[in-house]
């Protein structure tokens, strides 16, 4: 939750841009998280470090493993 909350503060995406986020639209190199938008439009929304570091967090301490592979 903590890590959604500061990737809508750092670029200002919708809610459900944030939401309907995968793992796949998220580039932790270039800090940038791909999002549809309204009318399906697709944009690239940067994000800072605290947020990277929080998704980071996120990922290797607190995401469930998924149940198939």
């Amino acid at each position: 939750m903590y890590a959604i909350v500061l990737r809508m503060l750092d670029s200002g995406p919708r809610m459900s841009e944030v939401v309907g986020a995968r793992m796949p639209d998220l580039d932790l190199e270039r800090w940038q998280l791909r999002i549809i938008g309204k009318g399906n439009k697709e944009r690239i929304v940067p994000f800072g470090a605290r947020t990277g570091k929080a998704l980071l967090n996120y990922i290797h301490l607190h995401r469930p493993a998924p149940l198939t592979r």
